[in-house]
């Protein structure tokens, strides 16, 4: 929670802990998105989320994502795959129809 609330989104493995800043990109994963009005994220909406998206989390690949999206005023909750290969991340997020993938090194959003 202290990630996200300092910089407005958080990427954390349940094998590695908070992800940021490590050399990998994050790609969301169809259908596992949930999101919340404004800033009323608490920790209990979390654990929620976790246990109910436990089949993928539990894998090492597999990550929560929490941002918050300014335009729409709400906060997502959603599965993130990790690869540290930017190419191999862009592929996934085309086959999905996502519009970007995300650089956990620098905090840096890529436009498909």
């Amino acid at each position: 929670m202290r990630s996200f609330r300092e910089t407005g989104g958080a990427t954390v493995s349940l094998h590695h802990g908070n992800l940021q800043g490590a050399r990998l990109f994050v790609v969301s994963v169809e259908g596992r998105g949930m999101w919340l009005p404004a800033h009323q994220l608490a920790a209990r909406d979390i654990q929620r989320y976790i246990e109910a998206q436990l089949d993928l989390l539990s894998h090492p690949d597999y990550s929560l994502g929490i941002w918050y999206d300014g335009e729409a005023d709400v906060t997502w909750l959603d599965v993130s795959e990790t690869t540290p290969d930017e190419a191999e991340a862009r592929r996934r997020a085309e086959e999905r129809g996502e519009a970007a993938i995300y650089a956990l090194q620098d905090g840096r959003e890529i436009r498909l």
